[in-house]
């Protein structure tokens, strides 16, 4: 319960803090847990890698690269919606 309770105010605030709607946010985490092979809650360039989309995507490394704000060297959760939202933005 309380990773869940976790995962909802995180949803919560990443909607506050962004133009996407709940729903959409939850669709994006379906998206980043089903990439997240690895369950460690965050995505390495191989997990994105595995995405034919972005394979095939010669900008693909640099982009993960830069929002990695941690340099941690992977993309957390926070970290991909911030993708999604410059992307769609």
């Amino acid at each position: 319960m309380g990773a869940n309770q976790s995962q909802l105010e995180q949803l919560e605030q990443l909607e506050s803090e962004s133009n996407f709607t709940k729903g959409e946010l939850e669709k994006l985490f379906v998206r980043f847990r089903k990439w997240d092979t690895d369950g460690s809650g965050g995505l390495s360039a191989e997990e994105f890698f595995k995405d034919e989309d972005i394979k095939n995507n010669p900008l693909a490394a640099r982009v993960i690269a830069i929002f990695d704000d941690d340099g941690g060297g992977d993309v957390d959760f926070h970290e991909f919606v911030k993708v999604f939202l410059i992307i769609f933005s």
